[in-house]
């Protein structure tokens, strides 16, 4: 009887994952650290500024998920991207999520 019932809501959810049409999608990666780019896809020309550093972004991401590993605080803001303290080190995810 378990079987059946794990068999039958296994199919479900699949149906229901087969269902969605979008999923998130990455649109931006920077690894950072202590000014050094160490990484970086669709996020370009990274200059310190004061205390803060700012990248310019590929494209302007509305509705962006930022996703941080690490010290330091991430805004996003259009087509830019800051990064308060520029010391910090950081690998930051842009995700475009579709709900």
């Amino acid at each position: 009887m378990m079987f059946q019932i794990w068999s039958y809501y296994y199919s479900l959810v699949t149906q229901m994952d087969e269902m969605v049409l979008e999923s998130p999608q990455v649109h931006g990666v920077l690894d950072v650290c202590e000014t050094i780019v160490k990484r970086s896809w669709n996020v370009d020309n990274c200059r310190v500024y004061g205390e803060n550093m700012n990248c310019m972004l590929a494209h302007d991401m509305p509705g962006v998920f930022v996703n941080t590993v690490g010290s330091g605080e991430v805004f996003v803001n259009g087509t830019s991207l800051s990064i308060s303290p520029a010391s910090a080190c950081v690998r930051v995810m842009l995700w475009i999520l579709p709900w």
